[in-house]
């Protein structure tokens, strides 16, 4: 055994070029079949990973379930507190988290008797305060499992006596720790309207009307319940009064006269302060808010918003149980028995509150864990399609390491016949074959592992920078382990197959020529034989067309080994022609999306135009490349002359534009410098983006580009009307370098400069520095906000930024937008996307390209000696190599062939039955898809037949030697 081993891995290194080329064939085959099983692990780990993001961890939600045993329906459990402890210290559950949330809500409006309710706080410092509604929150568990739905700070662990309150309550003096003690007690009255005010608000209403010409703001003396009414032939909105309290007078619920006030049933409440509410909140129009545990004696539920028989709201609550299940059994035994010791009574209670709703599996959660039946069979289609795709990629590698040894066995048929007539064994014979098989088991396998591990992890590292944070590469040991067995098991059936042949028992006959066995076939018709056909001597025919006709009589006489590379190369040939034409299909519509997406990664607004401070960090941080700020603000022209100012300019009226609103309300906005510079308004106002920034001028961007639906052959609509100028001064329309304009909230008038024609809506733009001195110097009058855009230093920054900006997010006066995805990170998804493809591609094309540099090789070999008497009688080397390349060549052009009809038909009937494609035109594509097909299998090709080449070469020089 040991002589046939040595033997075995002798013939690996006499024949270097040819164990090179299987070594790649079985290299490149593992490596695809490993990097298609680790990609299906890593992408189904980021689906779970975008469902546990979405929806939780948890498994099971039986809120519903669990509120029946407040109405007696388990036996051993009596209410949901109960069923909430038990379910959480039993063995069946892992973890747990619970929500109960009862509140109770007033109407904010009247009713039609003119009663006006609210739920009054007295506090034991004194303070008395309204509010309209009163709520709850009892938690309990691990809130991680539930997901985005639960914040912060409705996580922790909150003590019996104690709650966490809203932000409010540190207004009114307390702090953190604090003990204190309130009484909730539901109250009505009648609204006095001869008090001050009410008086106050309702005379504030009649000025804006009086100075009104297209809308009225109205105060109903009469409930009428309808929300929209016609007085003179204008629209008239009916708002409640507390609405009006606070939009116009600033005042709170406190400050609403009533009389004939009563009460209802009070609930007093003691408890130690855990925490705020992270927050504002506003204590003219306050909410009560309460966080506390599941055990908490706090029960807003028992609240009655009641007042001498008059209903003012209503109580309602909703419970939220979600569990993760013990990980060693299946969730439905589990869920079975935990129903069953709660005590209900029904044997089919868990298929009973499935169907009812009453449970809520977790679906994908559950079927990427095989933790559900009843859900795995809801994606058993899916799972059948995915097993089928995995068959086919397997039959792939098998069939190409297969080919590899059938070429290996078969150019060493003579040897292993003398060895047999020498008198080894069939079985020593199949163990010198899988010897070198386990060689390939021990070296192709790792490597091919390995390689496809370390580009599967960069691909989706690239897509996690693409701005999919929840892709995440993943090589589950299972399925990895799964994945090196079928690459064994490929390499191991196939050697056995080779070593079966090449053990067969030869008469010496067969071993002298070359193993090749004697035909038996015997004519079926006929028992006598028959003459051979005399046949015309082709000896004479031109030496091209003598090439031609042997070199298809040697691909024909290896039939299996050709189909096989054909196939393996065609599937390359598939890849890269389907691609290329979704390249050119797609790549005018990509330009086009990527030049319309947006220039900066992250958007920044706030009301606060004061913003110094966040400004100064950001421009500071090495996650950020590019920070431009601006500012925004919106201009009143109450004045008639401003307003017949503005109407007088050669533009689309701006009445006609603002015919909803009484007085014409622009919108005053910055320019960053690159639109300054994308729209052409250097050489429009004659001044550089610096220079711009130094002025104090207003110009007016007006809207007069309509368009009709008619599409150009660039996808872009059709102008319809399109004003002949795009920009025009004052100076232009003999108004002077600029024109004055009075704004009531500005206590100097505002200049403009000019009228720019674009397809965006009517406002003004500025320079940063003057909107800003204008907002500060008529603040509060006129108030302004800032937005800032950023771009990422480059995709690896991405996630610091995000943590970055999600601090300075946290603030309630700042928001922060995440545009990551519609410019970086498009591009950077796009370049990983092409990396997949190629990735792909070239693997598969790689393995069918070394299939037939093996099968010429190895045809080379075998006909060495043909190759070698036709060198002895005339022919030239040339002759011999053109021969080879032409082999080379017919390979290739059969793999294009064959590939490239099969790549665009499906292609065509892909695009042409596409609804939105019917009219597209095919024939362009296909000639350059086909053109650029066949170019590069020619190329190929002449690469792969050097292997050959060098062989033939190197036996020629052996026999002239």
């Amino acid at each position: 055994m040991k002589h046939l081993v040595s033997l075995s891995l002798k013939y690996v290194r006499r024949q270097k070029l040819r164990s090179l080329l299987m070594f790649l064939c079985i290299t490149l085959s593992v490596f695809v079949l490993n990097t298609f099983i680790v990609y299906s692990t890593s992408f189904v780990r980021t689906a779970y990973n975008e469902a546990v993001l979405e929806r939780g961890a948890w498994e099971v939600e039986a809120g519903e379930l669990f509120k029946e045993c407040d109405n007696g329906a388990a036996k051993n459990v009596s209410s949901f507190e109960e069923a909430v402890f038990m379910a959480d210290h039993h063995l069946a559950v892992k973890d747990l988290y619970c929500i109960k949330r009862p509140f109770s809500h007033i109407s904010g409006g009247r009713d039609e008797d003119g009663w006006q309710g609210f739920y009054e706080l007295t506090f034991d410092n004194g303070t008395t305060l309204r509010t309209l509604s009163a709520s709850q929150v009892k938690i309990e568990g691990n809130s991680s499992i539930a997901g985005m739905i639960v914040p912060d700070y409705m996580s922790g662990d909150i003590p019996a006596d104690s709650a966490i309150v809203p932000q409010w309550f540190s207004d009114l003096g307390y702090k953190e720790g604090d003990t204190l003690t309130f009484t909730i007690t539901p109250m009505c009255g009648q609204v006095d309207e001869n008090g001050e005010n009410v008086r106050a608000v309702r005379e504030e209403i009649a000025r804006l009307n009086a100075e009104s010409t297209t809308e009225y703001r109205y105060i109903f003396d009469d409930y009428t319940g309808e929300e929209n009414t016609v007085r003179d032939g204008v629209a008239v909105s009916e708002y409640s009064l507390l609405s009006y309290l606070t939009d116009f007078g600033n005042y709170g619920y406190m400050d609403l006269e009533l009389t004939d006030i009563q009460y209802g049933e009070p609930m007093e409440i003691s408890l130690k302060i855990a925490g705020f509410e992270p927050y504002d909140t506003d204590t003219l129009a306050p909410y009560l808010g309460l966080i506390t545990s599941i055990d908490s004696p706090i029960d807003l539920s028992k609240l009655d918003p009641t007042v001498s028989g008059r209903r003012f709201g209503d109580v309602d609550s909703y419970e939220y149980v979600y569990m993760i299940m013990n990980p060693n059994r299946l969730i439905d035994d589990d869920m079975a028995m935990l129903l069953e010791d709660m005590g209900f009574e029904s044997e089919n209670a868990y298929e009973e509150a499935v169907n009812n709703e009453q449970i809520t599996l977790n679906g994908f959660v559950n079927t990427v864990g095989l933790r559900s039946v009843s859900k795995i069979g809801d994606y058993s289609l899916y799972i059948a399609a995915y097993l089928i795709l995995a068959l086919i990629v397997w039959l792939m590698a098998r069939f190409v390491i297969d080919n590899a040894f059938e070429i290996s066995v078969q150019e060493r048929s003579s040897q292993f016949a003398a060895l047999r007539i020498m008198g080894a064994s069939r079985g020593q014979l199949t163990a010198l074959v899988l010897s070198e098989g386990l060689f390939y088991c021990l070296t192709a396998v790792p490597i091919g592992v390995t390689a496809s591990m370390l580009m599967c992890r960069s691909v989706f590292n690239s897509f996690r920078t693409s701005g999919f944070r929840s892709c995440e590469f993943h090589a589950s040991p299972l399925a990895t382990v799964i994945g090196i067995l079928l690459c064994i098991a490929g390499i191991i059936i196939s050697s056995y197959t080779s070593a079966m042949w090449a053990s067969r028992k030869l008469s010496p006959a067969e071993v002298l020529s070359y193993g090749k066995p004697k035909s038996t076939k015997k004519h079926l018709f006929s028992r006598r034989e028959k003459p051979a056909k005399q046949k015309k001597s082709r000896l004479k025919s031109g030496s091209k067309s003598f090439m031609v006709r042997y070199t298809l009589k040697n691909i024909f006489r290896t039939k299996k080994r050709f189909l096989i590379s054909t196939v393996a190369m065609s599937l390359g040939v598939i890849m890269f022609t389907f691609c290329v034409q979704l390249a050119l299909f797609l790549r005018k519509d990509i330009t086009h999306e990527l030049k319309k997406t947006e220039g900066y990664d992250f958007y920044i607004y706030s009301y606060d135009t004061d913003m110094d401070d966040v400004i100064t960090q950001l421009e500071n941080s090495p996650n950020f490349c590019d920070v431009e700020v601006g500012n925004s603000t919106s201009l009143d022209f109450k004045d008639r002359e401003s307003r017949e100012k503005l109407e007088s300019l050669p533009c689309k009226s701006l009445t006609e534009e603002y015919s909803s609103i009484s007085d014409i309300c622009i919108g005053l906005n910055s320019v960053r410098r690159q639109t300054y510079e994308y729209e052409g308004l250097e050489q429009l106002l004659g001044m550089t983006y610096d220079e711009f920034q130094q002025t104090e001028c207003l110009y007016l961007r007006q809207r007069i580009i309509y368009f009709n639906e008619e599409i150009d052959a660039d996808g872009n609509n059709v102008p319809q009307e399109e004003s002949p100028e795009r920009f025009v001064s004052m100076s232009d329309l003999g108004l002077g370098d600029t024109l004055e304009l009075d704004c009531e909230q500005l206590s100097e008038p505002v200049k403009l400069g000019g009228v720019l024609y674009s397809g965006t809506w009517t406002t003004f733009f500025a320079s940063d520095t003057y909107i800003r001195r204008l907002i500060s110097e008529s603040s509060p009058t006129l108030s302004g906000s800032t937005d800032i855009t950023l771009s990422v230093t480059d995709p690896q920054h991405y996630e610091a930024a995000l943590t970055e900006l999600d601090k300075i997010g946290s603030s309630g006066s700042i928001e922060v937008c995440d545009e990551y995805m519609g410019h970086t990170g498009l591009r950077s998804f796009i370049k990983t996307m092409i990396k997949v493809m190629l990735t792909f591609m070239l693997s598969v094309w790689l393995t069918g390209i070394f299939s037939m540099m093996n099968t010429l090789n190895t045809s080379v070999l075998n006909r060495s000696g043909e190759l070698l008497m036709m060198r002895s009688v005339g022919m030239t080397k040339k002759q011999l190599y053109g021969n080879v390349i032409l082999e080379s060549v017919l390979f290739a052009a059969f793999s294009a062939l064959i590939g490239t009809a099969v790549s665009m038909l499906g292609f065509y009937a892909l695009v042409r039955y596409a609804s939105d494609f019917q009219n597209f035109h095919y024939s362009g594509l296909a000639v350059t898809t086909m053109i650029a097909s066949f170019a590069v299998n020619v190329i190929i090709s002449l690469f792969a037949a050097i292997p050959g080449i060098r062989t033939l070469t190197r036996s020629i020089n052996q026999h002239i030697s």
